[in-house]
């Protein structure tokens, strides 16, 4: 009893920790001055009215395209950057208050409060707007534009470390797997809106962590990420992918586990017969980012009530209630969810080019399940399938909850799906018999 105690006592003070600090960083990032990022967020406003707020949203007959750049959150996100108060910065970060008017777009209000000093006059009080601080910063050296590249950069050398470290833990077809999935999703269009790009960022991150930590046996640490990577990712999401920091860290980690059992010369029975073992961790590990991502965002409405003074609820049930069942036409609720997966779903590449692509799907899917029936192994692990089938399913019944964010978002909402993709491509790789060459000399 004792035990469980203390470990409850350290992931408490964890906790407590790592919500101060992000708290501290937000609060000073709104201390520094509008004067050292005047000259940037003048460059980024008039970048972001370049073109229209949804850069090839649009094709013939008004269809939504597989994807686009959404130049209108990233055009909020630097309107409460500029904004922040040095003066009153924990009041001014948790409202989280911007230039508005109704009838202008996103890009046009923030350049309007940028080069006209027009005063905020809308709240955004419902997330943390963590990534707010991070661009403040940023802007003291650098436009959007070039946090664009950066981004891309960073991307980059992310996936490239974390490739290595799969590749060095002999699970080399695993890196190459996941790179498909980001291909399927779309990868290429993160990087290029400051919106999509933090629950990728997350991810990468403690992915890399977690292979690490797993690889060194450090097993015990893996609930601590988990709820610290469930934090990180509401103190920085504006709620679009934010799965993906769960999953694919969860995935790779249970594919090492596996592979370490491999390594030590434990039998494909005795690795089968420890499912239960995997279930528990997995359940652990998202129950864990559950407190962290749910905790950390009630913190927010908390700490933003003492602050204020007020009661903040109001401002955030009415956007849950709408996000969630959200009207969109006369249409029954079954119509309705059915249209939020089978937007994200042909979201995804191939999908996303009409009937040719709906047609080059169905053909890899043949193909795929004729290999895996003719060149299947003599033991299956079917359990360890289900279970990640179950994790697969975690994006789709993410999107029938908030139907409405779904069908209305769909265009970055589909890349929470990577984590279903992938776990459709490990679940391959555990049924076809892969056969290793033998080195004689």
């Amino acid at each position: 009893m004792k035990e469980y105690a203390k470990k409850a006592l350290i992931y408490i003070l964890v906790a407590v920790g790592a919500y101060g600090i992000m708290l501290l960083f937000l609060v000073l990032s709104a201390k520094v001055s509008k004067d050292s990022i005047q000259e940037n967020m003048e460059e980024s406003a008039a970048y972001l009215c370049e073109d229209v707020v949804y850069p090839y949203y649009e094709g013939e007959g008004k269809e939504i395209k597989h994807s686009c750049i959404d130049r209108y959150a990233d055009s909020i996100l630097l309107n409460i950057v500029y904004n922040f108060e040095s003066d009153n910065s924990l009041k001014s970060v948790m409202i989280s208050s911007y230039y508005y008017d109704d009838y202008m777009n996103e890009n046009q209000n923030l350049y309007k409060a940028v080069f006209n000093g027009l005063e905020k006059n809308k709240q955004y009080l419902r997330y943390w707007h963590g990534s707010a601080g991070i661009m403040r910063i940023f802007h003291t050296f650098m436009s959007i534009k070039q946090i664009y590249i950066w981004h891309g950069v960073l991307l980059t050398l992310l996936f490239v470390v974390l490739a290595f470290l799969l590749v060095r833990v002999h699970c080399a077809i695993y890196a190459v797997l996941f790179g498909i999935s980001l291909l399927v999703v779309s990868i290429w269009y993160v990087p290029f809106s400051v919106e999509y790009t933090w629950p990728f960022l997350c991810m990468f991150f403690f992915s890399i962590l977690a292979v690490i930590l797993v690889d060194k046996g450090k097993d015990q640490h893996i609930g601590i990420l988990f709820m610290l990577s469930g934090m990180v990712t509401i103190f920085l999401d504006f709620l679009t992918t934010e799965t993906v920091s769960l999953l694919i860290p969860l995935m790779l980690t249970l594919v090492v586990r596996r592979k370490r059992k491999e390594s030590s010369g434990v039998s494909i029975g005795k690795r089968n017969n420890g499912i239960k073992e995997d279930i528990i961790y997995s359940v652990k590990s998202v129950i864990l980012w559950g407190i962290g991502y749910i905790g950390m965002w009630l913190m927010k409405w908390i700490t933003a009530a003492i602050v204020l003074g007020e009661n903040v609820m109001p401002y955030i049930t009415e956007h849950i209630e709408e996000r969630m069942a959200g009207e969109l036409g006369d249409m029954s609720l079954l119509s309705y969810i059915m249209m939020a997966i089978k937007r994200n779903i042909t979201c995804l590449i191939p999908l996303d080019y009409g009937l040719t692509g709906a047609i080059i799907a169905g053909l890899l899917v043949v193909v795929m399940i004729y290999i895996m029936y003719v060149y299947h192994k003599k033991i299956i692990d079917w359990k360890y399938i289900i279970l990640l089938f179950a994790l697969g399913l975690v994006p789709i019944i993410r999107i029938i909850i908030l139907r409405n964010h779904s069908v209305l978002h769909c265009f970055f909402v589909h890349r929470a799906l990577v984590a279903s993709v992938f776990a459709f491509f490990i679940s391959a790789v555990e049924i076809i018999e892969i056969k290793k060459k033998n080195n004689r000399h």
